[in-house]
């Protein structure tokens, strides 16, 4: 079992990620912004290391995003695989653009992609 401060890096990593893009703005230019190296982005986005409140604090800002967004839904996705995580906040990035009858649109065609999936998985 993976430990919280694992999870926790990894959940920062993701967010960092999703805002990033979001920004439109690469690693390299973050880094700039930042006055950090690429590869530190890099490290802190794939979850293999601890950034500090001031580093994060920074990102925050270049980011404008609140400190407390790299902290939201944590938990929420234990036992997901990174790839999981990144297609679920894509999902949300996406839902929140659509009209509330194109979500609810969204919505039934993934209700049906899955009740699709579980019929053809039975034996």
């Amino acid at each position: 079992m993976r430990s919280m401060s694992i999870d926790l890096k990894r959940h920062i990593g993701t967010r960092l990620k999703q805002a990033r893009k979001l920004k439109g703005l690469t690693q390299e230019r973050l880094a700039e912004k930042v006055k950090k190296y690429p590869e530190t982005i890099s490290n802190i986005e794939r979850g293999s290391v601890y950034v500090g409140l001031k580093l994060l604090e920074k990102l925050a800002q270049t980011l404008e995003v609140p400190m407390a967004f790299f902290f939201e839904d944590f938990g929420d996705y234990k036992g997901l695989s990174r790839s999981k995580i990144e297609a679920t906040e894509k999902l949300k990035e996406l839902g929140s653009k659509l009209s509330g009858s194109q979500f609810q649109l969204a919505v039934e065609m993934l209700e049906t992609l899955v009740e699709h999936s579980g019929k053809s998985r039975k034996p």
